[in-house]
């Protein structure tokens, strides 16, 4: 088992390359915004995104334009910070005339967090090692401090308030390799034509 404190924070990515198709992107994003699950809830696209984009979802959803081919990303609007240890609303339905929802305590919300963050950590998502002399990734990626011969928190263990700490440059960390390895999706399948991936919501 985790220890509660682990998590950091999470982000939902909410991907549309397409805004000229929505679908159901604004119910889906209020969905989010409403829960409050996450610490905060960004919507990814390749289109140009307009005034009229931003008035139609939730003020709150920080928007990045991003272009596969380069990588490069432009920050449309930042998000604004959610409260995750707050209570939340599900919603259920919406109808013309009517919306049903339920309320989420913390303590339901704190456990689905773990079960996020924990199944991402599982299909080999691992945070940036620390830049250290004594710090290496071990087998599964995890990063590890030969000096006090424990896996460490990067974020909270390392850096200039840590005694021993000494900079580096990073230690080698294969994330490609441990998300093959951990996830049923396949980077670059065989054959020319694109093709659907089903069951990627299992992991090893």
């Amino acid at each position: 088992r985790y220890p509660d404190d682990w998590i950091g924070s999470l982000t939902a990515i909410e991907n549309k390359p397409d805004l000229s198709t929505p679908g159901d992107l604004a119910a889906q994003l209020r969905y989010d915004v409403a829960l409050g699950l996450f610490d905060e809830v960004v919507l990814a696209t390749g289109s140009y995104v307009t005034r009229a984009h931003l008035n139609r979802i939730p003020e709150t959803v920080g928007v990045w334009r991003f272009d596969p081919e380069s990588g490069d990303r432009e920050v449309v609007r930042e998000p604004t910070r959610l409260d995750p240890g707050a209570s939340g609303v599900e919603i259920r339905d919406e109808r013309a005339l009517r919306t049903d929802v339920a309320l989420v305590d913390p303590a339901e919300k704190a456990r689905k967090r773990r079960r996020i963050a924990e199944r991402a950590y599982g299909k080999g998502w691992r945070p940036d090692p620390p830049r250290c002399v004594y710090a290496r990734a071990t087998d599964d990626g995890r990063p590890h401090c030969d000096r006090f011969d424990q896996v460490v928190d990067p974020g909270r263990d390392c850096g200039t308030t840590c005694a021993a700490f000494e900079p580096a440059d990073p230690p080698a960390l294969d994330r490609d390799r441990l998300r093959d390895a951990r996830t049923a999706w396949v980077a670059d399948p065989d054959g020319a034509e694109p093709r659907r991936q089903a069951s990627l919501s299992r992991f090893r």
